[in-house]
């Protein structure tokens, strides 16, 4: 079964321009929502950063659009680390929405692992959002 899933965009600069996007919709096979905790640096080792990590995608399903928000933006704060292959972590300081070919900015999207560089006591919820292909029978 298919599910509708519809976007639309809204960016305004303060006193300048603001561009609003048609809504789009498109067929997704499946969608995972996961919320992913993350908690701050660790109390004992203070140059430690707090992780999580997240399996997004079963195996031999392909993401069709990822969003990823967070309740903390901060510059250098969070960061995450898509897939398996890569090893450069990417700033996450503002919220994230990929779809269609801006998908293959993110490599080996199966999977994604998160830092936190808060402070002990500031933990961090990342929603992350995957509309996907179905999962192939093995």
């Amino acid at each position: 079964m298919n599910d509708c899933t519809v976007s639309a965009l809204t960016v305004e600069v303060k006193t300048g321009p603001k561009i609003v996007t048609a809504a789009q919709s498109f067929s997704v096979e499946a969608y995972e929502k996961i919320d992913v905790t993350v908690p701050g640096v660790d109390p004992k080792e203070t140059t430690k950063p707090g992780t999580a990590t997240a399996v997004l995608l079963p195996a031999g399903s392909t993401a069709q659009f990822v969003m990823i928000t967070s309740t903390v933006y901060h510059p250098s704060a969070l960061t995450y680390t898509p897939g398996s292959t890569s090893k450069t972590p990417i700033p996450l300081d503002q919220p994230l929405l990929l779809s269609g070919g801006g998908i293959a900015l993110l490599p080996g999207l199966d999977s994604i692992a998160i830092s936190n560089n808060m402070g002990a006591d500031k933990p961090a919820t990342v929603t992350i959002l995957v509309g996907r292909t179905a999962q192939k029978a093995s």
